[in-house]
């Protein structure tokens, strides 16, 4: 009786088939991208942004934290692609795919110190950096030899990669000859006619033509910030000096109006040209500053915020929405007034520094402007801001202590972890990333880190609202803000690349999609049953091997389904279908449907190296 009650409890299993999933992401199954690791390294990621594609791009330095050479590998999936520094530090740039695979990374140094603080893409997927190096360079980081000379102790550079990772051009510009001068590019952008702008701080006089002609500049006090356009291959345009103490940041609109942010202090002349726009910090300290040129490099406006007394504003990073409406970022201590017209708009730092957010429209006239802070000593600081089409802000930086990120009657409280032992300095920090709406109000907040001083430098916004950060860490950070966890690092210094969903949650790892390997599939599910049926799907390779290609597959589980022996393709039989077999088992369990996973895979082992 119990025979014939089995025989008719027949229960089916439905098999799901995939091609084997290519980890790219360093986590295996979370979008965080980690690159170093070994004794004695040190990398730092300086700024990322994404294309249109969903491709990201990473820019920075690498090298050692102590004495002797090292190799860091910029691959952070399971395969390897190690660079080599030629001095302490080299500049890297690095190019993932939306799936976190790695498309390639490149690296130029000579014997000194080169870094890499800023990057930008245009529309064909050339890739533009900035930053700074000394002695002599070679840019080009394939086979070839593009060598620039520095004229000053540090001169800025600007080097154009095309969307390959190969040299198109690289400039610089240094005090001219005989001077000492101390030069460095802070950031860069693209518009849409491959127009590269830079903005940096010099020393010095300095000639801002990287051609044959001369353009030079000579920085005083309070004045020896410059915003330069270049052409598409690399002339000058224009370049012009702005009355700062400091640059950090620079914006494009739609337009090719010009976006800088900072700081000053004493009067400073914000108009490039013939005329006079002085802006005057007042009390002690900085105040930070806005300005706005045109596509020729003329004075639309500058805006400054600040106040009388004694405090500090420090402005680093700028964004500009497609209406114009401008977003700043940075570290407030004590009390300043944001509205930088004939009003009032005073934010009071609540711990000892705290983060403030700005924005306005596009006559620099306020919108709003919020602050963020802990309570005691704690201290806060925006380190990078980025806007969506819909006008929502994204903010990221760090903080030391329990911190409200809500600016408005609620209270969102982000918590940093516990020191990791007793004698850890109270000053370590993790990093924060939150979304405000256009209106400023509260979307999200998020935080991840291990309290052992984490930096997070840039920040980017994708199509989808998909939230990119990078900077530096060392030790083991759970990069999951949620629930989850995401371990990943050890005692050395990495570079991270973190993406977070529109909802501000760790983003799921993207597995490759069926094709990617190398072979198609027929079908990815079929059915069969507990009484033994079988069922077929083919194989084919999508190219033509040099070698045997061996692909087998296995079952998730076996007690379920099983699968058939492993195919064997040539370079004659690569384009016709073979078959696996899935036959159904009866494991004499009454379990209702079942479902199983069968995974198809080439056997590296015993499949030529070329495919």
């Amino acid at each position: 009786m119990r025979l014939t009650a089995a025989v008719f409890l027949v229960v089916s299993a439905l098999v799901f088939i995939r091609p084997d999933p290519v980890e790219a992401w360093s986590s295996n199954d979370r979008a965080v991208a980690v690159f170093g690791g070994g004794v004695s390294t040190y990398a730092h990621g300086y700024s990322v942004v994404v294309d249109s594609s969903g491709n990201i791009y990473t820019t920075g330095k690498f090298g050692s934290a102590g004495a002797g050479n090292v190799t860091v590998d910029f691959d952070p999936g399971p395969g390897t692609a190690n660079l080599t520094p030629n001095g302490h530090y080299d500049a890297f740039v690095s190019k993932l795919d939306s799936s976190g695979d790695l498309v390639w990374a490149k690296s130029f140094g000579g014997g000194e110190t080169e870094e890499s603080l800023s990057v930008a893409v245009d529309s064909s997927g050339n890739v533009y950096t900035t930053g700074r190096f000394m002695a002599t360079v070679d840019f080009d980081p394939g086979a070839g030899t593009e060598e620039l000379t520095s004229v000053g102790t540090h001169d800025v550079f600007v080097s154009k990669l095309d969307s390959s990772g190969n040299y198109v051009w690289a400039k610089n510009f240094g005090a001219v000859a005989g001077m000492f001068s101390f030069n460095r590019g802070e950031a860069v952008a693209v518009d849409s006619s491959n127009n590269v702008y830079i903005t940096g701080s010099f020393t010095g006089t300095v000639d801002f033509d990287p051609g044959p002609g001369t353009a030079n500049l000579t920085a005083s006090n309070n004045n020896k910030t410059f915003v330069l356009k270049l052409d598409s291959s690399g002339n000058l345009v224009w370049v012009k000096q702005i009355g700062s103490r400091t640059v950090t940041s620079i914006a494009l609109d739609s337009s090719g109006n010009v976006y800088t942010t900072g700081d000053f202090n004493g009067t400073a002349d914000f108009d490039p040209g013939a005329g006079t726009t002085n802006l005057t910090q007042n009390g002690g300290g900085y105040d930070a500053f806005v300005s706005k040129l045109d596509s020729s490099g003329d004075l639309v406006w500058a805006k400054s915020f600040g106040g009388s007394g004694s405090h500090s504003l420090y402005s680093n990073s700028v964004a500009v929405d497609s209406s114009g409406n401008v977003y700043t970022t940075g570290q407030l201590w004590s009390t300043a007034d944001f509205d930088p017209g004939a009003g009032t708009t005073n934010l009071t730092s609540v711990s000892g520094t705290d983060v403030f957010v700005s924005k306005l429209d596009s006559s620099g006239d306020l919108v709003w402007a919020a602050n963020f802070g802990g309570e005691g000593t704690s201290a806060e600081d925006g380190t990078s801001v980025a806007v969506d089409s819909s006008g929502n802000a994204y903010i990221t930086g760090e903080f030391t202590g329990p911190a409200d990120f809500d600016p408005g009657a609620g209270t969102t409280t982000l918590t940093p972890a516990p020191p990791n032992n007793a004698s850890d300095c109270p000053c370590n920090r993790e990093v924060f990333v939150l979304k405000l709406g256009s209106s400023g109000d509260l979307v999200w907040a998020k935080n991840f880190g291990n309290y052992s001083g984490e930096e997070v430098e840039s920040i980017a916004v994708d199509s989808s609202g998909n939230v990119y950060t990078t900077g530096r860490f060392s030790g083991t950070v759970d990069f999951d803000p949620g629930p989850g966890t995401a371990n990943l690092g050890d005692e050395y210094s990495n570079v991270f690349v973190s993406k977070l969903d529109s909802s501000g949650n760790l983003a799921p790892a993207v597995a490759a999609t069926p094709g990617t390997p190398g072979f198609t599939l027929s079908t990815t599910s079929v059915s069969v049953a507990e009484s033994g049926t079988t069922a077929t799907f083919s194989v084919v390779l999508d190219a033509q091997p040099a070698g045997n290609v061996v692909i087998y597959a296995f079952s998730s589980d076996p007690g379920e389904a099983q699968v058939g022996a492993p195919l064997t393709f040539t370079s004659s039989n690569w384009a016709t279908p073979q078959d696996f077999t899935i036959t159904g088992r009866d494991d004499s369990i009454v379990d209702g449907d079942q479902q199983a996973i069968f995974t198809v895979k080439i056997d590296d082992d015993l499949s030529h190296d070329s495919y």
